[in-house]
């Protein structure tokens, strides 16, 4: 992935997205083990998929733990607008917010 490409992390624990503005930059600020723990999932800047492909694996004993070293890489998955979409529904299927709103919201085409 080009190092200055746009990537959108949404933590599955607060709920809330972060965007960041090279890849390098989410590598930086997003802890491995947490990523291992699924608490964050990636998209790039275009809305695709991204997976965290470790190099060195996260771990956590004797008291101690390592964020291990990872690279975002093309992934399986939703794309971004698919995953907000469906973040937006409500439980019983209807749209919590109208869906022009939300494309013009996010800038999505």
């Amino acid at each position: 992935m080009p190092p200055s490409t746009a990537v959108f992390a949404f933590n599955t624990v607060f709920k809330t997205m972060e965007v960041f503005a090279t890849y390098v930059d989410a590598t930086v600020r997003v802890p491995g083990l947490e990523i291992a723990e699924g608490d964050w999932l990636f998209f790039a800047g275009d809305g695709s998929s991204l997976n965290a492909v470790y190099s060195v694996d996260p771990f956590v004993r004797d008291g101690g733990y390592s964020n291990g070293v990872y690279d975002l890489q093309p992934g399986e998955g939703p794309n971004l607008m698919v995953f907000l979409f469906d973040m937006c529904r409500g439980t019983d299927g209807i749209w919590m917010w109208p869906f022009e709103e939300l494309k013009a919201y996010f800038d999505l085409p």
